[in-house]
């Protein structure tokens, strides 16, 4: 193959004679290029599992921006949004249950799974977007994979990193990857945070379906949680990770409901019956202006670059008129807010 692909390349330059060193570079790397897009990817079906994987190595083999315990990537809720919001008291009371009841002393995953299934069913009921066209929905064991950087599958010797992401949360048909816009992953006790290389490879593996599908936000988030410590991510359009710090339910409890609230305020409001168009449209500016009014994300200097290069970015925007279905958190919510 080597030979042969000399033979191509020396009698391109014959036809080219007469053109410039750079040009005859750039066009022989065009067809050494393509050349090789014919051959088979060798790491085609060879993956790993993203439980296995420890968060340095995620990051490598899957482009992601994100450094552990640096304030440049801390995420947290931003002014009045920071303010704390009660659970429902009927979902207060059965956690309370749970976490005391001495018959669930043995607490493995399938015990942080229904603290997760009790607090997603009291924010979703509140979330109050039944009257949309398309609801927010629950899907469980959905299978994700994500594909390794191209450069960095001979190192890895693999393609794909694979798993089954414990829930997802997305419109229309929540099991396609590229409908689902948060990824929720739960621990036993105790464990919560082996989960954040494992939840990093699920965003990824969802925003490259939906660059891959044509949608305009590719923005992500994700909730883990061992029943007792949770923590919230968001991995942004450029393929930056956002981590909020541990948040225990016995002393946060206020903070996680309303992180989640805000989490799930987002998922709707870059929903399909309120999508926006590819260019120059309102509701594009109103998520970007969402997002930033909502989360702080990052504390260092570089932060700072970030948040003064997003507003920025959003004057570039025009303003049209849409009109979109009823959305937004119910009115005992928005009452705690203000």
């Amino acid at each position: 193959m080597a030979s042969e692909q000399a033979e191509l390349v020396a009698s391109i330059a014959k036809l080219v004679e007469g053109l410039n060193s750079d040009a005859l570079h750039s066009i022989c790397d065009t067809v050494n290029n393509a050349i090789a897009l014919q051959q088979p990817d060798p790491y085609k079906k060879k993956t790993l599992a993203a439980s296995t994987l420890e968060i340095g190595a995620v990051i490598e083999m899957l482009g992601i921006d994100y450094w552990r315990d640096d304030l440049d990537y801390a995420f947290e809720l931003k002014g009045n949004e920071a303010q704390d919001t009660r659970a429902s008291d009927w979902c207060l009371e059965a956690i309370r249950k749970f976490n005391t009841s001495r018959y669930y002393s043995f607490r493995r995953e399938p015990f942080s799974r229904t603290l997760i299934h009790l607090l997603l069913c009291d924010r979703l009921l509140v979330l109050g977007d039944g009257d949309a066209n398309n609801i927010l929905e629950v899907a469980t064991e959905v299978d994700i994979r994500a594909e390794v950087l191209q450069n960095k599958k001979g190192k890895w010797k693999a393609g794909y990193i694979t798993g089954r992401a414990d829930y997802t949360l997305g419109y229309l048909d929540r099991r396609k990857i590229e409908a689902i816009l948060i990824i929720i992953e739960a621990k036993k006790e105790g464990a919560g945070g082996l989960a954040l290389p494992q939840t990093l490879c699920y965003l990824a593996g969802v925003q490259d379906a939906r660059k891959k599908a044509g949608k305009i936000n590719v923005d992500l988030f994700g909730m883990i949680s061992d029943g007792s410590e949770y923590r919230f991510i968001h991995l942004d359009c450029k393929r930056k990770a956002w981590v909020s710090r541990p948040l225990m339910w016995g002393f946060d409890a206020g903070r996680i409901v309303a992180f989640l609230d805000h989490i799930l305020q987002s998922a709707v409001s870059s929903s399909p019956h309120t999508a926006p168009v590819k260019t120059k449209n309102k509701q594009v500016r109103n998520y970007s202006g969402y997002l930033d009014d909502t989360f702080k994300r990052g504390e260092g200097s570089s932060a700072q670059k970030e948040d003064l290069k997003l507003k920025e970015d959003m004057n570039e925007y025009d303003v049209i008129e849409k009109d979109v279905s009823r959305l937004g958190l119910s009115e005992s919510v928005e009452t705690k807010r203000d």
